[in-house]
């Protein structure tokens, strides 16, 4: 339970992440470990200095990125920002994806500074985001890139132990959460 989870990691805000323990092939790094690295899918990456970016797949070469030291490397999408922070013009995500839903995402505004957002969804007090909707949230709070994590009935967050959304459908298990603790710790 992604509770537990941010409890074990002395987590102050928690998030669900891209479902990585479920995911077989890819482009997937954890704290610097390399989990997969044989399919160029959409990817969001962390690296060492603080920076992130956001690639569409066939964007960018698994080399390139590998060569400016990244440290995670999340596979779920789409990025939700064009290069100049705004809006996409389409995405390329299933029906089922297009609707609103319940959302997990994280937005880049410089070096160690990001924005968190989880999106209630399927509930009668709400119905979710599209994913155009999704990149409003960020383009307006000033980010210059963003992505999409794992939603649905994954989207969850935790602050200082407690939960602050509401799983929809009774909530399903995590494979994995991205976290922020104090430095040193996690």
């Amino acid at each position: 339970d992604a509770a537990e989870m941010a409890n074990e990691a002395n987590a102050i805000l928690a998030i669900s992440g891209d479902f990585l323990t479920y995911q077989k092939s890819g482009f997937l790094m954890r704290n610097g470990q390399l989990y997969a690295s044989d399919r160029n899918n959409t990817a969001c990456v962390l690296y060492a200095d603080g920076t992130m970016e956001t690639f569409d797949k066939g964007a960018y070469t698994i080399e390139d990125v590998l060569a400016k030291d990244p440290v995670q490397v999340w596979s779920f999408g789409p990025a939700l920002l064009d290069e100049s922070g705004m809006v996409k013009d389409k995405y390329d995500v299933s029906t089922a994806v297009s609707y609103p839903n319940p959302r997990a995402a994280i937005g880049y505004y410089e070096p160690g500074h990001y924005c968190l957002v989880v999106v209630d969804g399927r509930q009668d007090h709400s119905y979710g985001l599209t994913i155009p909707q999704l990149a409003q949230v960020f383009q307006d709070l000033g980010c210059t890139a963003a992505y999409n994590l794992d939603g649905g009935g994954s989207a969850v967050m935790i602050f200082n132990g407690q939960v602050y959304s509401h799983q929809s459908n009774g909530g399903r298990d995590l494979g994995d959460i991205l976290i922020v603790t104090e430095a040193g710790e996690g």
